[in-house]
């Protein structure tokens, strides 16, 4: 049955944010084909979707208290506490960076020392200072979590603060959002609603925010100042064995049983050797071995990492499962290969955690650590069964407190759709059934096709409602893997919305696209959002009339039938009409025209790549190798390092 997408609801703001763009009825190839159709709204969002409300406590009221005076002076002094950890001095730093960026005022910035709090003084308090006690202020009742904030103004002061210190670096931008307008986009582009000679005024401030994904990662591979601004808190969650060669933290169970662990004990690995057996072949005694050798690797690494409470054990990046007996038997009773995992990530974690109690000392409450799993490939179903019309454990032996975690990854999913869909049944399904086995979950959803990187991937409009529906069932840490690097097809707009949404899922999202390219594209903004509806509007035509395109991630989208020639070469001319428009800034504001211009390069790098790939042969030899170096030359300026899951783009490139 062909795709047909279901367009739901569309929320007003969102109609009004951008007027369509006609395409005309053709696919822009001069040969006035049908069936492009312009999506009504690429934002769908349906109100019964939308989550029950995080916590979001925001009362911001204007105040005569200036803040900085327009001549760029202010008496405001920014303090942080005594032997800070790194992530709050961290975060002072940028607030005074980025106050001198949006204003051009220059703030002392000292620790902690002789100051002392009156009504009168006048200081931005940075985390645990001995001032947020002398102004009479308390943690708010409210759980923020390690990663939620609280402003509040006291007297001629705000403090800025958190439980963790990841909680009182988001506060800084929190506090620089409201009071100066503050917003970064992606990884470069910072913007302010105030400029140098605006007075600027401290408002009366009572700010409780919990991000409704307390922990989450972002999808490039950007500057660590760079993720902190968009309230990414990578680092903030899992403990980082520095055992073994793979990564430390992803598909690592390997680096568990290392190699020699692993060839000295052939019942630990399944039959294939490309996982682990869960259940040592079923041989007796093998089983508490591998839990007493995983039980010592995790306890070497919680002791090297006090700060963080999380750990990862997650199997390696295959489909396959093992095949003995022992492991055999457990998937026919249980229905799925996921029984054995979840048994054994259970023990282990007992073990753990009774070792960690028996070394606390006395009248101090013992750490608790928690260890993760994947529901991925082979793994993706819960071991569970229906009682009384009721979802429930399958057993005991299945069921977990909250030591154990999942990481739901559902790599079979369509992510062109929503999981609401009738598509995404069966996915949907298992990921609110492993509520009975597993009550504390993260998600890692998918946002590319991993077999070509470059070509658009049309999960624009499912992101607000999947992560929604994530959020719905109790997700604590989310992950939405975009390209990684050479960000074309629009995947620096889905960067940015998964960074708005991660901290509030129920944000606008027509707002945050028309934000985001107003002051990510500049002046080019009308014409790049006109190439950003074309695309959703061919995505759309593509899925509703091709009967092999079902909206997974490894589907092959270069086909000439797909992307016609006039229409990459008319996107091709939108990019060139934005250059153009923001071309005044050449000479005058080189560094602006410069992250402009890269916004707009990279937008053009997939109908360009696309035109050599499927259409090389329509040009002139001398033509062809001019586009062929021009791209290349772009790619390595502007870091397109991969092509697809398997392939860098020196390889595909290479005989150009």
């Amino acid at each position: 049955m062909k795709y047909k997408r279901k367009f739901l609801a569309v929320l007003l703001c969102a109609a009004l944010c951008f007027s369509t763009v006609a395409c005309g009825k053709d696919n822009g190839d001069g040969n006035g084909e049908k069936g492009m159709p312009q999506p009504t709204n690429p934002i769908s969002q349906e109100e019964n979707h939308f989550t029950e409300p995080g916590l979001h406590s925001i009362n911001v009221t204007p105040s005569e208290n200036v803040l900085i005076d327009a001549d760029g002076t202010t008496e405001y002094k920014i303090v942080y506490p005594k032997n800070a950890s790194k992530y709050v001095v961290t975060a002072a730093n940028a607030l005074r960076e980025n106050i001198r960026s949006a204003v051009g005022a220059e703030t002392e910035i000292a620790e902690e020392s002789d100051e002392s709090w009156n009504e009168d003084a006048k200081y931005i308090v940075i985390g645990d200072c001995d001032l947020f006690t002398a102004a009479g202020l308390t943690m708010p009742m409210q759980d923020i979590g390690a990663t939620g904030v609280y402003v509040k103004t006291a007297g001629k002061s705000v403090f800025i603060t958190g439980k963790g210190e990841y909680g009182v670096h988001n506060g800084v931008y929190v506090f620089l959002e409201h009071v100066f307008g503050h917003d970064h986009l992606y990884c470069d582009t910072t913007v302010f609603s105030v400029k140098a000679g605006d007075t600027v005024y401290l408002p009366t401030m009572d700010i409780v925010e919990k991000p409704d994904f307390e922990f989450n990662t972002n999808s490039t591979n950007m500057p660590e100042e760079a993720a902190l601004a968009n309230r990414w808190a990578q680092n903030a969650m899992w403990i980082t064995p520095d055992e073994g060669s793979g990564d430390p933290i992803w598909h690592n169970s390997f680096n568990w049983f290392n190699e020699a662990t692993r060839k000295a004990n052939p019942n630990w690995v399944a039959d294939d050797g490309q996982q682990l057996c869960y259940t040592g072949h079923g041989v007796e005694g093998e089983l508490e071995k591998m839990l007493d050798h995983a039980a010592a690797y995790a306890l070497k690494a919680i002791h090297a990492d006090p700060t963080r409470n999380n750990i990862t054990m997650t199997q390696q990046d295959y489909p396959t499962w093992c095949t003995c007996e022992a492991c055999s038997a457990a998937e026919e009773t249980y229905g799925t290969n996921a029984a054995v995992l979840v048994q054994f990530i259970k023990q282990l974690s007992a073990r753990v955690n009774a070792e960690l109690q028996e070394e606390a000392e006395e009248g101090v409450a013992p750490r608790t650590v928690r260890i993760w799993f994947f529901a991925y490939n082979a793994t993706v179903k819960p071991p569970v069964k229906t009682e009384s019309g009721q979802t429930v454990a399958f057993d005991e032996s299945v069921t977990c407190d909250e030591t154990v975690g999942v990481i739901m990854a559902p790599l079979e999913a369509k992510f062109t759709h929503t999981f609401y869909d009738e598509a995404n049944e069966v996915v949907r399904e298992n990921m609110k059934a492993w509520d009975a086995c597993v009550k504390i979950k993260g998600a890692w959803l998918y946002s590319t096709d991993f077999r070509h990187f470059y070509y658009p991937y049309n999960s624009f409009d499912t992101i607000p409602e999947n992560l929604r529906f994530v959020k719905s069932l109790g997700t604590m840490w989310i992950f939405n893997q975009g390209i990684g690097s050479g960000m074309t097809g629009f995947a620096a707009y889905k960067e940015h919305l998964n960074s708005k949404l991660y901290w509030n899922v129920n944000a606008d999202a027509g707002a945050i696209r028309k934000s985001f390219f107003d002051s990510f594209y500049g002046e080019a903004s009308e014409v790049m959002n006109k190439f950003y509806l074309e695309t959703v509007a061919q995505c759309e035509w593509i899925y509703g009339t091709f009967d092999e395109m079902t909206g997974g991630v490894y589907e092959d989208l270069e086909q000439a039938k797909f992307w016609p020639k006039g229409l990459l070469e008319r996107w091709v001319g939108y990019c060139d009409e934005g250059l153009q428009a923001i071309a005044k800034y050449e000479n005058t504001d080189p560094v602006r025209y410069g992250l402009l211009k890269e916004h707009i390069v990279c937008e053009s790098m997939f109908p360009r790549f696309a035109l050599i790939r499927l259409y090389g042969s329509q040009f002139s030899v001398n033509a062809l190798q001019t586009m062929k170096a021009e791209w290349k030359r772009d790619a390595q300026h502007y870091n397109f390092k991969s092509h697809d899951e398997g392939h860098s783009i020196d390889e595909i490139i290479k005989d150009w």
